[in-house]
Parts: C-alpha cells; structure tokens; sequence
C-alpha cells in the first residue's frame, strides 16, 4: 500500500509539473504579439515580443529586461513605415497602430508631424490609452527613423545661451509635451495615470528629455501636465534606445539624481550616436544607463556573442543588414603604414568601436571644437543645410555610415594615396579642397545629390576642415576611418535589430539562460606613456590579462588594450583587483562612471629609480 501511495504521489508531482508548464507555455503564448517595422530603405519587417499588463504592476525605477525589450518593439513599431508610396506620408504610422491596437490600447491620437513629410524640426508621436485598475496608462511611440529632414535637429547642438538642453531635442521635446497634454485634454484622461514611451536614436533623446523634465516638475511639485491627472515618478516606465545626450551636467538638478532612475537608456558600448554631442561639451543623459553586453562587463563574452549572434540572425531584416560583425572593428593605434591596404600597425587588443569613437570625439575638442559655442560657429549652420539636402528626397534611408562607407570605397579606388596622406600632414587645406570631389561622387552614386553641388559641398567644408585639423595633430585617429569595413561596424552598431537581439539575449521570454551582467557602463582606465621598450603587464588574482612588451601587444583576455599614439591604455572591468608591473614610472588610473561628470583620475608616480614598479588597484 506504503508503494502504491508513493507511486501515485509521484504521478500527481509529475502531473502537477505538466500542468505549470503547459500553463506557463499557454501564458507565454497568449502574451506573444507579431509587430511590424521598417528599415532602411527596404520593406516593413515582422518581429514579435511579449506584452502583459502586468509589466505596469512593479515599479518604474526597477529595470525590466521584458519591458525592455517589448519597449524596443514599440520604438521599432513607431519607425516610419516604407510600405506604400514613398510619397504619401499619411500612413506612415501605421505599424504603431497595430501595435498599440494588438496591445489593447484605444483612442489612438497620431499628430500631424506624423502624417507629413518630415521637416528640419518636425517629430511624429503617437498616443494611445487603456484601463489598468483604477489607472489610465498611455502609451507613447514615437518616430525614431526614417524621419528624413529631421536628421538637421541632430546636429541642432545650440551655444548654450537659450537652453542649457541639446537645442533640437529640446524643440523635440516642447513638441512630445504639447502633444501629451493636448491628449490629455482632448480625450478627458482623468485621475492617477501611468506613462509607458519608448523611442529609438533621435526620438529616445527627445523621450529621455521629456520624462526628465516631468520627473523635475514631479519632484519640485511643478505642473506640467493638466491638473486633471496625478501622476507619479513609480508610473513613469520611460525606455530610451541607443540614445544620444540631450540634457547637461549644469543644470541646478544633476540628470544622474536619483529622481530621475525611472529613466532606462539602453546602450551598446560598441556605438557611436549615444557618445554625442559630446561630454566635452557638458552634456549627458537622465537617468539610469544600462549596457548591453560587451567584453567591459561579460566574463563570458566569447560565449555569450554566439547566443547574441543566433538571435541577431532570428530576426526578419538580418540578410539585408548583413552578418553581425561590430564584435570585427579593428584599431590601429599607431600611426599605420601610408598605403593602399592602411592594415597599419595593428598594435591593440578587441578595441571597441565605441572607445575609438570616444577618442575622435576628444581630439575634435582638443583641435578645433574647444566649446560647444564653436561647433554652433562653425559647423552647425553648415551641418543642417547638408541633412536639408540629402533627405529633399523622398529617399527613406539614414544611414550616414553607409554613404561614408561608398565615399571610403571610391577614395582608396580613385584617389592618389600616397600624394592625399601627403597633404593630410603637410597642407590640410588643400587635403580638403581634393577631397570633396570624392564626397560628392559618392552622393551622386547614391543619388542624393539633387542641388548645387557648390553650396553643398561648401555647406560641408567647415566640418572638415575642422576633421582634417584633429587628424592633423593625431594621424593615429585617422587610419579607422579609411576601412570600410570599420564604417560598417560603427554602422552596424546602431541598427536597432543588433539592439534587438542583446535584448532578447538577456529576456528570459526568449532564452532559457538569459544573460545576466552588471549593466552600469562603469570600468578603470589604466594609461602611460608609450616608448619602443614599454613594459607592462596587468594581472587580475594570479592571471595576466593585458601585455606590452617592447612596442607590442599580446591578446589574453576579452579586455581592450594597447597602443594609441603615445599613450599606452588598457579598459578594465570594475569589480576586481588588477596588479601592474611595468617599467614606466608615471601612470594613471581613471574610474569611469554614469554617475560622474567626468572621471575620478588617481597619478601615480614613483620617485626612486627602480627596473619595475608595481601598483595594486
């Protein structure tokens, strides 16, 4: 009998284990939602995700790997459609309503940005609501690609004088405000309201603004939206995608104030757009920013880049965007060889494409843009006048990558190399003078160049000026742009199903063993002088995981290291304790983090003669 009852308790376990799989399968199901988006210049592509209302039940300020990645299907929703003619821009939201109609949302509001051809500093939204308890929750998509013209309000940096905000995504931001009032009002929103937006780019800092300055107006006991509703900064679920910076460290209230940590910034450390404009010029995020795996914060990158790579190619548009490859972008931090090939001398280790970016940023402060009140003198008129004309057309693509990627092509094929490096060192204003032909070849090969090619290429000359002069004084910044296949990885980077796919790597609704990592962007910087007969050797516990020796690098670990001109770094994930031997005397160790305005910088720098000297960290 003793048998009997066991064997059967054993039977009603098993059972009971079916039963809870079969109705978390059943669950998982029921919340599974096919959606739509664009890219590039191709057709609408399906995706899916999983979408529950009880995402709206935990706090805001608690990051949601789901919500994150249901967030990012709504921003990739809220892209302008390419379906239809490229001419009629009355639906071109459609997507976003479907998205917002299969999600349960109703009284759907799309503004008129959103059915028009887009202009300089124009921004389409789309508002929609539903019953949550005794909550309203509205949800907010907003266009962040395929917005054409747009593209000049991102270079619409502003001299700081009328705002202290990145000046076109504040103009984005008054119009995301008026918007959401106007909702408001119009469709009689009444009592406690929950927010959900999510935008990708360009739309995540002007979303990123527009919830930080709800958030201020919260904590200071402000209106800013209409008396009818009470809203709170635990209802704010505010995810912003690859998003650039929009507010400034010199604000009364500092963005990285926890009042405002219900703001998520998602980001890939290999990308360029979220690095500008740059901290040089004060300017930051609000909120929380949250890294997506990379050898920085993954012990197991190598491992974990399979899984991320597999679900990049799950998505529909992965054969148009081609093989995933940002993980493939190679640094020449020496000065490289003046040839055709510019392999040059490739001296570092795994260095990221974001680092290198990071690197050109502050060689155009350090040789041109000294203020953010030179780039509005210099460049920034010039900047919006070459946006205006490449996107006159009803052409839906912004890959500006992509167009570089053609010019780098017909240079290295046309040009004189040798002569061209020639006037890059010795007479950098003729360099420029010989290099806008090749500029505008690449545009009428792409056939975007549809004005006077004179006031374009003029409109385009202070810039590069400006370029050419960092390159000037730091040659080494120059040899990664001259490869294409660089280009497409600082491209590549950007691409929002590349986003996507980190995401869906780290969300339990798509992989059994989602990733798990520290996501707070934070790490040490080791820098010292380079010399031919530079010794170091950085050690991590018993294991070394970053060498030079004699002018030349050894690859141990995922860690980015190596020569950049004269200096020798090395990026250091925190949360260890790293041992230095090296023969240099004088080094540095810099901590970086969202949290700082710039770095905790620590010289190090030892008096007496010695073969080696040693630092633990």
């Amino acid at each position: 009998m003793r048998k009997i009852k066991e064997t059967i308790f054993v039977i009603l376990i098993n059972l009971n284990i079916v039963f809870l799989l079969c109705a978390c399968n059943s669950l998982k199901e029921d919340s599974k939602i096919a959606f739509r988006y664009s890219s590039g210049t191709a057709l609408d592509y399906d995706g899916y995700c999983y979408y529950t209302d009880d995402y709206f039940l935990a706090d805001a300020t608690e990051y949601n790997p789901s919500l994150s990645t249901c967030s990012l299907a709504l921003a990739m929703s809220s892209f302008a459609s390419n379906e239809g003619d490229k001419s009629d821009y009355s639906n071109k939201s459609k997507n976003t309503l479907d998205f917002m109609n299969k999600t349960g949302f109703s009284n759907i509001y799309v503004n008129e940005y959103f059915k028009k051809k887009p202009e300089t500093d124009s921004f389409g939204v789309v508002i929609g609501k539903k019953k949550l308890d005794d909550y309203t929750l509205l949800c907010i998509g907003l266009r962040g690609a395929n917005y054409q013209q747009e593209w000049a309000s991102n270079v619409t940096v502003g001299d700081g004088s009328t705002t202290l905000y990145h000046q076109g995504f504040k103009d984005g931001s008054d119009i995301l405000l008026n918007e959401l009032n106007y909702y408001i009002e119009t469709y009689n929103v009444e009592g406690k309201i929950k927010i959900w937006s999510a935008g990708f780019s360009r739309a995540s800092a002007i979303n990123n603004i527009t919830m930080g300055r709800i958030d201020k107006a919260i904590y200071l006991g402000e209106s800013i939206l209409p008396n009818s509703v009470n809203l709170k900064k635990e209802d704010i679920y505010a995810y912003c995608f690859e998003v650039p910076k929009g507010a400034n460290f010199k604000e009364d209230i500092s963005p990285k104030n926890p009042i405002y940590n219900n703001i998520h910034n998602i980001l890939n450390v290999n990308e360029p757009v979220p690095q500008v404009p740059m901290a040089g010029f004060g300017f930051t995020r609000y909120g929380v920013d949250v890294y997506l795996p990379n050898p920085l914060n993954d012990d197991n990158y190598q491992a974990n880049l399979a899984k991320i790579k597999q679900l990049y190619n799950s998505t529909s548009n992965a054969k148009d965007t081609g093989e995933y490859m940002i993980d493939k972008f190679t640094f020449y931090g020496g000065f490289g060889e003046v040839s055709k090939s510019f392999s040059g001398d490739e001296d570092t280790v795994n260095f990221l494409g974001g680092l290198y970016f990071n690197e050109l940023l502050s060689g155009l402060i350090n040789h041109g843009l000294y203020e953010r009140s030179d780039f509005k003198a210099l460049v920034e008129e010039g900047l919006r006048e070459v946006f205006k004309v490449l996107y006159q057309k009803d052409k839906m693509s912004e890959s500006l990558f992509t167009i570089a990627a053609g010019f780098v092509g017909t240079f290295l094929l046309n040009a004189d190399l040798d002569y061209m490096m020639d006037e890059l060192v010795r007479n950098p204003e003729h360099f420029v003078d010989d290099l806008l032909p090749f500029v505008k070849a690449a545009l009428m090969d792409d056939e975007l160049l549809i004005v006077d090619t004179i006031a374009f290429t003029n409109n385009l000359k202070d810039f590069l000026k400006v370029l050419v002069e960092a390159f000037t004084e730091e040659l080494y910044l120059f040899f990664p742009l001259a490869s294409p296949t660089n280009l497409k990885c600082l491209a590549q980077a950007h691409y929002p199903n590349v986003c996507l796919a980190n995401l869906m790597a780290m969300d339990k609704n798509y992989t059994i063993n989602p990733i798990e990592i520290d996501t707070s962007g934070a790490y040490y910087k080791f820098t010292c002088m380079y010399s031919d007969d530079l010794e170091v050797e950085i050690y991590t516990g018993n294991t070394l995981v970053a060498n030079m020796n004699h002018g030349g690098v050894l690859k141990l670990s995922n860690y980015s290291y190596g020569r950049m001109n004269d200096r020798f770094v090395a990026y250091l994930p925190v949360g260890k304790e790293y041992y230095v031997k090296t023969n240099e005397k004088l080094f540095y160790i810099s901590e970086y983090s969202q949290y700082l305005e710039d770095s905790i910088s620590v010289a190090y720098e030892e008096t007496l003669e010695k073969e080696y000297y040693h630092i633990k960290f």
